[in-house]
């Protein structure tokens, strides 16, 4: 199901400026 794979790089995404931030 691509849907999921979609939905994981949107988590990607918003997870790494919070990483980089702290």
């Amino acid at each position: 199901v691509p849907n999921i794979k979609f939905n994981v790089a949107k988590v990607l995404q918003s997870l790494v400026p919070v990483v980089e931030q702290s």
